[in-house]
Order: C-alpha cells, then structure tokens, then sequence
C-alpha cells in the first residue's frame, strides 16, 4: 500500500472525472489556493469526450491517484463484460484514443493509497474496483471491517458521508451541500464520497469535490457548476451515446 504525507496537510479530493475536462477546470479554479495536493480516487476516463487531456493536466499537477474500474478495462486490466453491454462500446471508444502516455499512466495506478491515516479506495474495502456503498448496510459492514477512521470512496457518483460511532454503534449518513463542513470527532469512523466530477448523480448537475484538511481534521464539500452545455457538445460530435450527453444537465 502506497502513501504520502503534505506538509501543509490540505487535500483537494477528486473521483469519477471521466474525461470530463470543464468539469475538472472548473474545480480547479474554484479551489484555486485553497489545497497543497490533490487525491483522485479513480476513473479519470471513460464515459467523457477528453481522456487524453484529463490525464495530461492531473500529471501536470502532480495529484496523487488511484485506479478505478473504468482506468483499468480500458487498458486491458479488468474485464469489460463487467460493464453493462450498452457501454461497452463507450470503453472501446476510449481505449481507442487514449495515447501511449496516457496508457502507461493509467497501468501505473495502484488500486488503494494511503494517505495522512486515511485510505483511499475507488469502490469499497472489500473489493477495490467493484461493488456500491449505496445503502446503509453496506456502509455499515465497511465501517465495521475498516482499521482507519477515515475512508475515501468513488464509483457511485453520489457525494455522501456515512459515520459510526464505536460506543454506541450508530450509524448516519447525510448529503452535504456546497461548503458544508465536517468536523471528524474521536470515536467515530467515516466513509466519504465526495461524489463525481465529471458526471454527478445526485440529482445536481455541479461538479462535486471536497478539501480535507488532515491536521484540522476538517472536510469542507464542494458543488461547482461548470459548462456542461460544452461537454454534451462534444459528446455529441464524438458520436458518444445521447444519454451521456442528457444525464449532465439532470446530475443523475
């Protein structure tokens, strides 16, 4: 398991861009000084119109990533039958433009990261690529597994945070809003979602982010709007499923 510490301790959390790079700028710019590094939490590509240059500018930027389902069917590292049959030529569409460095970055990806205490995983920690934290159960059985009070997760596109206090063995979740805070209290463990980039699902079509702050132990939530209308555009031209297009003006 890798890891890394910031001596300034802000983090700017990233998932699920899918080459959705006015998403990703837009973000940026939000968040301009208000991070010291950025985490992505998997699936930079696929779905979107921009793979080659959403992995060109988190390069650029040094951000620390790992691995989600779609980085690795597309370049040949996990079975594209696991996706449902009308995407799978979405991914071929993918892997079919995604240039050599882009690959190689991609393949260079581990599948968890350790960071400042915390774990980083796409999906759950059960099952780093595969398999939703979408009901409470399912969150309850990761939180109940985990040795790390706090844990990062992608994959279902929804920002969310769910909280276990140990004594007592309560469980909550809730859905923060834009610049929401959460403070981590001792004695309970958390799970994050801080949602999608580049295609939200919760009903809001802004891009969803948050800041954490390891030594403040403080997580600030983020909701972004961006261009959406210019990345359907180009969906479009790509001859990429409409549906692709239409969920970025809904966030679902």
């Amino acid at each position: 398991m890798g890891g890394y510490n910031a001596a300034m301790g802000r983090y700017l959390v990233l998932s699920d861009i899918h080459a959705n790079i006015e998403a990703l700028n837009a973000v940026l710019e939000w968040a301009e000084g208000r991070y010291d590094r950025i985490l992505v939490l998997g699936d930079l590509v696929d779905y979107g119109p921009n793979p080659n240059e959403v992995i060109a500018l988190i390069r650029k930027l040094g951000a620390q990533c790992i691995r989600g389902n779609h980085d690795a069917v597309v370049v040949g590292e996990h079975d594209i039958r696991t996706f449902r049959e009308e995407w799978q030529p979405v991914a071929r569409w993918t892997m079919n433009r995604l240039s050599p460095e882009s690959q190689s970055f991609l393949q260079s990806l581990p599948t968890n990261l350790e960071v400042d205490g915390a774990l980083l995983v796409h999906a759950n920690i059960f099952d780093y690529l595969n398999g939703y934290i979408l009901t409470s159960h399912a969150a309850e059985a990761n939180l109940k597994e985990s040795r790390y009070q706090l844990v990062f997760f992608g994959h279902t596109h929804i920002g969310i945070v769910y909280s276990r206090e140990e004594k007592r063995g309560t469980l909550t979740e809730w859905e923060p809003n834009h610049l929401e805070e959460l403070t981590l209290r001792p004695g309970v463990k958390y799970l994050v979602n801080p949602g999608s980039v580049g295609q939200p699902r919760n009903h809001d079509p802004r891009s969803f982010a948050c800041i954490w702050n390891s030594q403040a132990k403080t997580i600030v939530f983020l909701r972004v709007t961006y261009d959406f209308r210019e990345t359907q555009r180009k969906i479009r031209e790509a001859g990429l499923p409409e549906a692709l297009a239409a969920r970025l003006e809904v966030g679902r």
